[in-house]
């Protein structure tokens, strides 16, 4: 024990030095820990879940027809504006393609287990969107 006193007692300044250290890296470790915003947080989180269901919706819908199933675009244009709004995930493009459409349509009428997985998607993401 006597030892141990001697050795602390010799070594004064390098032991203040390491106490002082550690003190400041642990007041570092906290400052950084506590500039964490949960509210800025959940904020991106629900904008980012947003996005996500928006790429995973069709933006069509298939209803039956005396001809066999029908794609109904849920693309519309307000009155007044050169915007298309998709009724289901506000998705707001410029420029509505016809022929775009109709190839997706035909897309996903040939693989309906994929616009089936899709929508399962999107269903997920928006919901934690809300």
């Amino acid at each position: 024990m006597g030892e141990l006193a001697r050795l602390l007692f010799e070594n004064v300044g390098a032991v203040i030095a390491i106490i002082v250290v550690l003190t400041l890296s642990i007041i570092a470790i906290f400052k950084v820990s506590v500039q964490f915003d949960l509210n800025e947080f959940l904020k991106a989180r629900k904008k980012r879940h947003a996005r996500k269901a928006q790429h995973y919706c069709a933006h069509m819908e298939f209803q039956d027809h005396k001809d066999g199933l029908m794609c109904i675009s849920l693309f519309e244009s307000p009155s007044g504006t050169n915007q298309w709004i998709c009724k289901t995930c506000q998705l707001i493009i410029n420029n509505f393609n016809q022929e775009e459409q109709k190839r997706n349509s035909e897309y996903w009428l040939k693989n309906p287990s994929q616009f089936k997985r899709n929508i399962r998607k999107y269903n997920y993401h928006a919901k934690r969107a809300i």
